[in-house]
């Protein structure tokens, strides 16, 4: 301790501090003001809270909420392409479906079939039985009319046989069925439309002149709208439209509203009757195969539209 108060009035230094010649033991001064290394790390301020703490102060919480917001944006980002994925997956299932389905109606005895299985599941048995009995009716017309895709048509492909709900059937010598068994285009109302569509006239050809009861087939003349409005109007007989109707009595019966019922089956009948006849008519332009094809697949988009339409209803 002399020596050093010696040196020090030897040297001139006056009221110097030895601690200042060993910086690193200094606990007065802030570590953080200089670039020392620490072998212990001593937190201060914020960093000295218990994590319970910390993780509530605003500043933590600003940083979990923004981690949130990007871990959300990520997964929305990859729910996107998976809901896309299997919309897409569902969208050709569904297609797929459509026109097995379709192709299956072609067929006059399944599409008949899944009629009945149709009234069958929604326990009407009443319109299962009027199926049933009119899909055995038109057993020999129906197995006629797939025989007609393997010959060579005796008639031209533009023009149409008219169609008729008795012919072909036990029916067909009932003389007051008969009297009545006509199409659309027969009835005035059905004339008065095709008249302003552009219908100018009938061109008739016989189909049959060994028989003794002749059948003729017709081509419409005037506008392309009215050729194949034609062609639609003679495939819906009256008697068909009556008889449909008939087995929609017994849901109207049951229904609670019947109002609205009697709108949901006009909506039904009406929509696979008039989407089988275009559809079909169309069709017919490429031969019997083309009109059968038109028949199944007209009418199976046709009951999906009315249960569109009724759901709504």
């Amino acid at each position: 301790m002399f020596l050093y108060m010696y040196k020090n009035k030897i040297l001139g230094i006056k009221d110097m501090d030895i601690c200042k010649l060993y910086p690193q033991y200094n606990n007065k001064e802030d570590r953080r003001q200089h670039n020392v290394p620490v072998e212990v790390d001593r937190r201060s301020n914020i960093d000295r809270r218990k994590q319970s703490s910390v993780s509530n102060t605003s500043f933590e919480r600003r940083i979990d909420v923004k981690l949130r917001n990007d871990i959300l944006q990520v997964r929305d980002v990859f729910q996107s392409f998976q809901s896309s994925d299997n919309s897409n997956n569902n969208t050709s299932y569904s297609f797929k479906n459509d026109l097995e389905s379709g192709a299956e109606n072609t067929i006059p005895y399944v599409r008949r079939l899944k009629g009945v299985n149709d009234a069958v599941e929604h326990h009407d048995y009443l319109k299962a039985t009027g199926t049933t009995l009119l899909m055995l009716m038109n057993v020999k017309e129906d197995w006629r009319d797939l025989l007609k895709i393997f010959k060579t048509p005796n008639i031209p492909r533009d023009f149409q046989i008219p169609f008729s709900f008795t012919r072909g059937t036990p029916f067909e010598k009932i003389n007051i069925l008969k009297k009545y068994d006509k199409t659309v285009a027969d009835t005035n109302m059905g004339g008065k439309i095709l008249e302003k569509l552009g219908k100018r006239g009938y061109q008739w050809l016989l189909t049959n002149p060994n028989s003794k009861s002749p059948l003729f087939a017709f081509k419409a003349d005037g506008t392309l709208t009215a050729k194949i409005a034609t062609r639609t109007f003679m495939r819906i007989p009256i008697l068909s439209f009556v008889f449909l109707s008939l087995l929609e009595m017994p849901s109207i019966l049951k229904s609670e509203n019947k109002a609205k019922q009697i709108i949901k089956s006009a909506v039904t009948v009406s929509s696979i009757v008039t989407g089988a006849a275009i559809a079909g008519a169309i069709g017919a332009y490429l031969g019997p195969l083309g009109s059968l094809t038109g028949i199944g697949i007209g009418s199976y988009y046709a009951g999906k539209f009315a249960k569109k339409i009724n759901s709504n209803i």
